[in-house]
């Protein structure tokens, strides 16, 4: 019977603790993703024209932060002249 009582214990100390981990993480702001400089979306553009998809992935999620996969969508959804000329308009 206490072997039963002793996990009992460590698994409510357990969730106690992931409970409070979990609070203090929400109170934290989230840094959004970064806007790109005009040199890294030559960059990336001629990465994309190259077909190298897989460098433009690497060096978007570099400078924007961005996860794996939304840095895959984004490259996925790359034009290169519209790219182009929103970052010439920032």
């Amino acid at each position: 019977m206490l072997p039963i009582w002793t996990a009992l214990a460590g698994l409510a100390v357990g969730m106690g603790y992931a409970a409070i981990s979990q609070r203090r993480r929400a109170g934290r702001p989230q840094p959004g993703p970064r806007l790109l400089d005009a040199q890294t979306v030559e960059q990336v553009n001629a990465l994309v024209i190259g077909d190298k998809s897989l460098r433009a992935i690497r060096l978007l999620r570099k400078h924007t932060g961005l996860t794996l996969l939304a840095g895959k969508n984004r490259i996925d959804d790359w034009r290169v002249d519209e790219e182009r000329a929103a970052a010439l308009s920032q």
